[in-house]
């Protein structure tokens, strides 16, 4: 699946337990029991995944929140929303 910048990716909430440590989140996928050990960077992604966000807006507000280039950011956002899409951990909104 190829993941745009318009997509509105959502976290599936039945599938997936999470746990927040300081910065880092560990995710508990309920169906395999793998765990997903998320940095800082891709926790915020994963909670902005409400499925009313698009991937450029995750991508802008990254951006805003370390003054970072919106579009450098965006490749990252991809890459782990792509990632924690093919693991069955979001759905595509």
């Amino acid at each position: 699946m190829s993941v745009s910048e318009a997509s509105r990716p959502r976290r599936d909430d039945d599938r997936v337990a999470t746990a927040r440590f300081d910065d880092e989140a560990v995710l508990y996928d309920v169906e395999t029991t793998g765990l997903h050990l998320l940095n800082g960077t891709a926790a915020l992604v994963w909670e902005r995944c409400d499925g009313t966000r698009s991937v450029g807006r995750i991508a802008e507000e990254l951006a805003d929140l370390h003054g970072a280039d919106p579009t450098t950011v965006l490749s990252g956002v991809v890459a782990v929303v792509s990632e924690l899409t093919s693991a069955g951990l979001l759905i595509e909104g």
